[in-house]
């Protein structure tokens, strides 16, 4: 969490550990074998409020902002990344689906509760960012739009009640629809098994002479500014994979001894948990500095991309010394250390990979970079 966080704020975030404590943590390795979304969990989670954070309180939400929701991923982060992760884009997908007058009337209300799921889906085969390349995939018939194509890495999907999905039209524009599930060319049921991030479904949707009506379509900016909260909530969440791996082997350290003395009394151990423990810092600086530049309207171009590259590439650093800080019993399953790793990677990955995040950054910084033109 931030060093300035307001009262308000620490009465969310002690709720959030509370949450995560009582409820998460009993179940962390349950979500991590699963490979499913706990929706008895989602819906817990809507009752306190946490999937509100994001939308207005004139739509029946909390009307808070970006610290207050990276806090959330934080602090379920540290015990389930995975479910972290599901709470972040629940709450990000909210924020397109009152983008249309239709769905926000019917879905909504169920979404802030947590009894429906929206799912993202723009993860096109031949690259997500690679938008030069994408195929036309969606054509007009008459008042519907007739929609073909296959998104991998949907989030939320198989329990998704509603589908956003981007695609380009004939004539090359962006555009994002919201198809219901059950909608008659569309399937959404398979879920990916991945490396880690168990508990936020990953998988693929199909689209087959998909008709959708006019009315469920709205324009989308593939510029990665508009994706800000994705950005920063993700890094939060990488966050909290650092702190909570880093407790755990800490505490491991001062009761694991050798000759008679703690690991942690050794200086070599002791200087290595301390490093990790400055990187924390240092990425926990970045995030709540860039929440806090954005919802006052300041520039923040180039920290968005500093802080999704660097933060998530710190998780895996930090996981990967964790792991060889427990030696045999961190790379077994059952003690639940490799899984950090195995769930900050994934944090490397999910929208767009560190490199893609460093090529913006370079462009930002006055670098020529003809990839990052090219979008």
């Amino acid at each position: 969490m931030s060093l300035f966080l307001t009262e308000e704020q620490e009465l969310i975030r002690q709720g959030v550990i509370e949450f995560t404590k009582n409820e998460v943590k009993p179940r962390a390795m349950e979500i991590h074998r699963a490979n499913d979304i706990p929706m008895d969990l989602v819906k817990r989670a809507g009752d306190l409020g946490y999937l509100s954070i994001l939308v207005p309180k004139e739509l029946g939400g909390l009307g808070l902002g970006l610290t207050e929701a990276c806090i959330i991923g934080e602090e379920v982060s540290k015990e389930s990344p995975g479910f972290g992760m599901c709470l972040i884009v629940s709450m990000a997908t909210l924020t397109q689906l009152i983008l249309n007058p239709i769905m926000k009337e019917k879905y909504l209300e169920k979404a802030l509760d947590g009894e429906v799921l929206v799912e993202y889906a723009s993860g096109d085969p031949l690259g997500a960012t690679n938008f030069s390349e994408w195929p036309v995939f969606a054509r007009k018939d008459g008042d519907d739009w007739i929609l073909n194509g296959t998104r991998l890495f949907a989030s939320n999907n198989g329990v998704a009640t509603v589908c956003c999905v981007v695609g380009y039209t004939e004539d090359r524009q962006l555009k994002l629809w919201m198809v219901e599930k059950g909608n008659p060319g569309m399937d959404n049921s398979y879920v990916e098994k991945k490396m880690g991030l168990s508990g936020q479904n990953s998988g693929t949707v199909t689209f087959s002479n998909c008709r959708v009506s006019k009315d469920m379509v709205v324009d989308f900016d593939p510029n990665p500014e508009h994706l800000v909260a994705s950005f920063l909530m993700e890094s939060a969440v990488a966050l909290g994979i650092a702190e909570g791996v880093l407790e755990k082997t800490i505490e491991f350290t001062k009761l694991r001894t050798n000759r008679f003395k703690p690991l942690a009394s050794m200086q070599a151990i002791a200087h290595k948990l301390a490093k990790n423990a400055t990187l924390i810092e240092l990425g926990r600086a970045i995030i709540y500095d860039t929440c806090r530049l954005a919802e006052e309207n300041r520039p923040i171009s180039k920290m968005i991309h500093m802080a999704k590259a660097w933060v998530c590439e710190m998780a895996v650093d930090v996981a990967r010394d964790c792991i060889q800080l427990h030696g045999g019993l961190g790379y077994m399953e059952d003690t639940g250390i490799c899984r950090y790793m195995d769930d900050a990677m994934g944090t490397t990955i999910a929208d767009m990979p560190s490199d893609t995040h460093y090529s913006w950054l370079a462009y930002l910084m006055g670098l020529p970079d003809p990839t990052v033109e090219e979008y």
